[in-house]
């Protein structure tokens, strides 16, 4: 572990080792800040008090994990404190409270969320976690992957280093999905620890992603990261199906972010009810689709594309089966779901 200082602000870097570590955070006093990385729980008696949330960077293909944290009253400490280990305490289910919704479409909201503890859980790109609640006497959980913005936004006001952001589409016969949608502010859910298996591809440089309605939620982090990764420059195309124009969750964000990465990020919009006012193919996910967009793989090109697919079930086992057809093998797709 090294530390450095400022005078607002201390930082702490821990060099796990390891691609894509846990990484787990909480300021249980404004002097006593525990973390967890990779199973190993430690704690930092500060030499003083902090402020919350912190500020947390990880490189995750080399496991470099930094810790940022704003110091109460300005000044130089002569030491950071002591570190101690301590006993991990498996933890599987966190309160979180609402701390707002937003309307995204007619049928979609965006809710932002706070642990009800200064906790802060590290959720890599393609990797979800599970919300749990009581729905009329029973308890109820599905998966769900944390979201923000493509674009930075005043829009959903600030939101937190700490903020649980969730996407959240109402289903007519979705038990939680409905509750979710429901939720007053101060309302609360359970919570769970990260959990996936999903990792970027490190040796492509090109990516494809297959989205239907609310599968877009484990792409956009995906192309955040890939767009700013300091390692490689990424490639981007998405085929984002809906029925309508407006049921395209924040279409405007997507828009706006491949405008900005113009030879970086392709969006193409497929609708199956009405036509599209870009001009891209009008229809559902089939072979003409895939040979329109798809490069077909061939020795020269093996090594650089990947796939990702998320949407409904029969979407997923249609977009693996065409994709298989192109020439992709196993380790060249990952299928969300």
């Amino acid at each position: 572990m090294d530390w450095f200082q400022q005078l607002g602000f201390i930082c702490f870097v821990f060099y796990t080792k390891t691609p894509y570590p846990e990484v787990s955070i909480t300021l249980k006093q404004l002097n006593e800040f525990y973390f967890i990385l990779n199973g190993k729980s430690r704690c930092i008696t500060l030499h003083k008090n902090v402020n919350w949330p912190c500020v947390v960077k990880i490189v995750a293909d080399i496991g470099k994990v930094q810790v940022k944290l704003i110091k109460k009253v300005l000044g130089l400490w002569p030491t950071f404190g002591t570190i101690s280990a301590t006993r991990n305490i498996q933890i599987d289910y966190w309160k979180c409270e609402l701390l707002d919704s937003f309307n995204v479409t007619h049928n979609t909201k965006f809710l932002l969320f706070k642990y009800e503890q200064n906790l802060y859980n590290h959720v890599y790109p393609g990797r979800h976690i599970y919300i749990k609640a009581n729905v009329k006497g029973h308890v109820v959980s599905r998966p769900y992957t944390p979201v923000c913005p493509l674009v930075e936004t005043t829009e959903y006001g600030k939101i937190s280093e700490d903020t649980l952001c969730l996407l959240v589409k109402s289903y007519p016969n979705g038990k939680l999905s409905r509750h979710l949608c429901s939720l007053n502010q101060g309302d609360s859910i359970d919570v769970s620890r990260p959990q996936g298996s999903f990792e970027c591809w490190t040796s492509k440089t090109n990516l494809i992603l297959l989205a239907a309605g609310t599968g877009i939620t484990p792409m956009l982090p995906i192309i955040w990261n890939a767009l700013h990764s300091s390692i490689k420059n990424y490639n981007i195309t998405l085929l984002f199906f809906n029925k309508k124009e407006t049921c395209i969750i924040w279409k405007k964000y997507l828009d706006q972010k491949s405008a900005a990465y113009l030879s970086r990020l392709t969006v193409h919009y497929i609708l199956s009810e009405e036509e599209n006012s870009k001009g891209d193919t009008k229809g559902h996910i089939d072979e003409n689709v895939i040979i329109k967009y798809f490069p077909s793989i061939n020795n020269d090109l093996k090594n650089e594309y990947a796939v990702c697919i998320c949407g409904p079930s029969g979407f997923n086992k249609l977009c693996e089966k065409l994709v298989i057809q192109q020439g992709y093998e196993k380790d060249d797709y990952f299928v969300f779901g």
